[in-house]
């Protein structure tokens, strides 16, 4: 017996580091394309199983695009390197494309070069 819904569990297959790439990015738990652990199941039983037990409740629990989403988009339609001035972005933040004199920070992060925890 299956646990997904039927003919969804091509949506499980793994994929390839070839066939899935993430442009060096870390893998997002929290990604609002994430699937949540139960996601299509036939019963109760999780369909996604995290290698790691302490991201289990955070998959599928995104309400928006997270900071991986985000730089993993404007890296893939190269929005990145569009300012003729580069700033200095703290903390693993990265210059906004829209807005040359700002950063755009990961979550705990803010001020305008990502120097504040907040």
């Amino acid at each position: 017996m299956h646990k997904f819904k039927h003919g969804l569990s091509p949506n499980f297959m793994r994929s390839s580091h070839k066939d899935n790439y993430n442009y060096g990015l870390p893998y997002d738990y929290g990604s609002v394309m994430h699937y949540s652990k139960k996601a299509f199941t036939n019963n109760s039983d999780p369909t996604i199983i995290s290698r790691y037990s302490w991201y289990e409740d955070t998959m599928g629990s995104g309400t928006g695009p997270t900071f991986i989403d985000i730089l993993m988009m404007n890296t893939h339609y190269k929005c990145l390197g569009q300012c003729k001035n580069s700033i200095k972005c703290m903390n693993n933040g990265y210059q906004r494309p829209k807005n040359c004199y700002s950063c755009l920070c990961p979550s705990g992060y803010g001020g305008r070069h990502c120097e504040r925890r907040v």
